[in-house]
């Protein structure tokens, strides 16, 4: 982002792209229109080289564009976006997300309050697309409009700021990681900062989640894999069901029941639709199920020595 000159940038914005041009355009539109004040600059990273990614970041003069001959994870865009950055506050919006106006002074305020970590409420932007918002639903059920102030155990990737001493003294989001890499990156910070993790309702962003009905299912197969292969918040009841996928329909049942507890407890004004969505979110839930006991084989088998594999 071209700024003034003299001008330092408060807060670098990270977005890590790959094949969302037509969402990067409405991301970055949504940066434009709550500009105020506050000196920001944007890094677009364009992790497999698209020329329609390019032609969207031309249209906005003041956005940096880091191309990539190779295609990278999320995690490794967002580390490469992050030595380009020039502010000491980094904030990162994936490419398929909308800020709301605001959203860089909540960012900053958060901060500048003596938070370690801050992330906000995640909405749809297509609030009756069944398939998007079923997938946002089961992302980001932790993360609506209405919840309080306060603490979590972790955040997604979808939108986050921290200052650069905190992401380098993290080692950064873990390249290597196809879908967990923002849990494994934020579950360990809230380990270390109990109380710095915060959720801060005035950082808001929508996204836009999966609208095809395939690209659904894959994205909650490869959660439930990743949960399962990483052991990411595996509570005793977890792990012991994970060692019998006879009681996958419990599995199931489990993350329903959890799902209901936080729309009645943060968002009951939206009670029907998730009434409504419930077909859609039962098929998601099994195909996340599904992921979870593939994961579990797959973590069984790479922790076994390796004479027992061969045979």
């Amino acid at each position: 982002m071209a700024l003034g000159s003299g001008t330092a940038p408060l807060l670098s914005i990270i977005i890590p792209c790959r094949g969302h041009a037509r969402e990067l355009a409405h991301c970055l539109h949504g940066l434009e229109a709550g500009r105020g004040s506050v000196p920001f600059e944007v890094i677009v990273v364009d992790s497999e080289s698209d020329p329609a990614v390019q032609s969207v970041a031309e249209d906005f003069p003041r956005v940096r564009l880091i191309r990539c001959a190779q295609a990278l994870s999320a995690g490794a865009a967002r580390n490469l976006g992050a030595s380009h950055a020039r502010a000491n506050v980094l904030g990162f919006i994936d490419a398929d997300c909308i800020p709301e106006p605001g959203w860089v002074e909540a960012a900053l305020e958060a901060i500048q309050s003596g938070v370690t970590l801050a992330s906000g409420p995640i909405l749809d932007v297509l609030l009756w697309h069944f398939i998007g918002a079923c997938d946002n639903r089961l992302q980001f059920v932790d993360f609506p409009g209405r919840r309080p102030p306060g603490i979590h155990p972790y955040f997604p990737g979808a939108h986050l700021v921290m200052t650069r001493s905190t992401f380098e003294s993290s080692g950064g989001f873990d390249p290597a990681a196809a879908v967990a890499q923002d849990v494994l990156l934020t579950s360990p910070m809230a380990a270390a900062w109990p109380e710095g993790v915060r959720f801060w309702p005035k950082m808001i962003v929508r996204h836009w989640g999966r609208l095809r009905w395939s690209n659904f299912l894959d994205h909650q197969r490869a959660f439930g894999f990743s949960r399962a292969e990483h052991r990411l918040r595996m509570g005793r009841s977890l792990t012991w069901l994970g060692q019998h996928p006879s009681l996958g329909w419990l599995v199931v049942l489990r993350r329903l029941l959890y799902i209901s507890f936080r729309v009645i407890q943060w968002n009951l004004p939206d009670l029907p639709r998730f009434i409504l969505q419930l077909p859609v979110l039962l098929a998601g839930l099994v195909a996340w199920t599904q992921g979870f006991y593939a994961g579990m084989r797959a973590a069984s088998l790479a922790n076994q020595p390796q004479d027992k594999v061969a045979e």
